[in-house]
């Protein structure tokens, strides 16, 4: 393994999918690093591509801002082409709004479209609010929202309210655990549950962590991704260890979902696990994840495990393990003899991949993107465009030359 620090310079590393790979390194373990986000930008300018571009601002949405960092986004927008400019306001959005709220920034908010303009506002607002009264709205809101499935009603208004609750030193711990823990495990579960996850994983309480376990089991895939992603924001070897230890005797859903935190919570016990694991498993996806976590763990000796998966077969419409492995051999200094064939492969995959979304209009247009744009005439006015209903196997219209399911569909 290799410590963070050291990865980070390989955001601006001249192969595309080595600068991929540990985007998603730091992008999945929810890296803090307020180091993360200059990489990125200056990554923006060495590699001005379209499609890079959009990839690498759209996945460095949870990447820590600071100051400067929001300033130097600012300065790119008026010269921004219309869907950089949505992916740069979404960071702003998305930004801290203790720090939106500087006179300095502050003045700069009139550049912003009146859509993100709005929601910053309502952010700021919500700074106003006492804890306990954020903490009343959010379950109020989680209970109205109840019957309506998830595109159906404002879902960042849940995610704004989380983040303000997050940055209070006085939000009610024990009676979030208390609300996770009375889920019984045949009950169905509303959108408080996925909220309140939200909001401990936010927190990274390790007394979540027999809670977020149990909720992986369930078939309830918003319960499953918050659960697992808080258990991966702790990034504790008491998550690791719950999920490892049970893993052999687990059902399908534990394993898919436990495989994402044994990969992404970076730590030699992790490592230990998936390579222990890897060899057991017989369900093809699932040994196709635990290979990915070596890779992504970036284990020395998981290359030959991973080498065997790929001559033995795996499930290819997962993910390319022969891409994430050709990408950790280049980052360890590993040379073996399949590296040039899969180089050759994968950048023909992306110049194939690459030319499909050129020819369907530069880059498909993504939902967010065109409801942006219809709320700004002026920016909406800069060129005519198509929206293209975008199928799961589809190319990602961020340009990633991912499958839509394995890159943006659960953004």
């Amino acid at each position: 393994m290799i410590a963070p620090e050291k990865l980070k310079p390989l955001l601006l590393h001249e192969e595309r999918v080595v600068r991929e790979f540990i985007l998603r390194y730091f992008k999945d373990s929810f890296n803090r690093d307020p180091d993360l986000m200059p990489y990125v930008l200056e990554c923006c300018n060495r590699y001005p591509g379209m499609g890079e571009v959009r990839h690498m601002l759209t996945n460095a949405d949870k990447f820590t801002r600071t100051e400067a960092t929001l300033n130097e986004i600012f300065n790119r927008l008026p010269e921004s082409e219309p869907r950089l400019r949505f992916a740069y306001e979404h960071l702003l959005v998305y930004s801290p709004p203790s720090l939106l709220n500087r006179d300095v920034l502050r003045k700069r908010l009139a550049m912003l479209s009146s859509e993100s303009q709005a929601m910053v506002e309502k952010r700021l607002e919500l700074q106003t609010i006492p804890t306990l009264q954020l903490w009343e709205d959010l379950l109020d809101f989680c209970h109205v929202n109840d019957e309506a499935y998830w595109n159906e009603f404002d879902s960042s208004h849940g995610e704004f309210l989380v983040l303000e609750l997050a940055g209070r030193p006085d939000v009610p711990h024990a009676e979030m655990l208390r609300r996770l823990k009375a889920l019984a495990p045949d009950e169905d579960y509303g959108y408080d549950a996925v909220y309140l996850n939200m909001l401990a994983g936010e927190l990274r309480m390790p007394q979540g962590i027999p809670v977020w376990t149990d909720h992986i089991r369930r078939d309830a895939d918003l319960l499953n991704e918050t659960a697992s992603d808080a258990l991966i924001k702790t990034g504790a070897d008491t998550a690791a260890r719950a999920i490892g230890e049970a893993f052999p005797n687990e059902e399908w859903n534990f394993k898919l979902w436990g495989s994402s935190v044994l990969r992404n919570i970076k730590s030699p016990l992790c490592e230990e696990y998936l390579l222990t694991l890897l060899p057991q498993e017989t369900d093809e996806m699932i040994a196709t994840a635990l290979a990915s976590g070596l890779c992504r763990q970036l284990s020395v000796r998981g290359i030959e495990p991973v080498r065997e998966k790929i001559r033995r077969g795996y499930d290819r419409q997962m993910l390319s393990l022969e891409e994430e492995l050709y990408a950790a051999c280049r980052i360890l200094g590993v040379d073996l003899p399949e590296l040039e064939q899969w180089r050759g492969e994968i950048e023909k995959e992306q110049l194939r991949l690459d030319q499909i979304n050129l020819e369907d209009g530069l880059f498909q247009w993504m939902p967010e993107e065109e409801a942006f744009l219809d709320s700004s005439n002026s920016i909406a006015a800069i060129q005519p465009r198509s929206v293209v209903k975008i199928g799961r196997n589809d190319p990602c219209p961020c340009g990633s030359g991912k499958k839509y399911k394995k890159c943006c569909l659960n953004r």
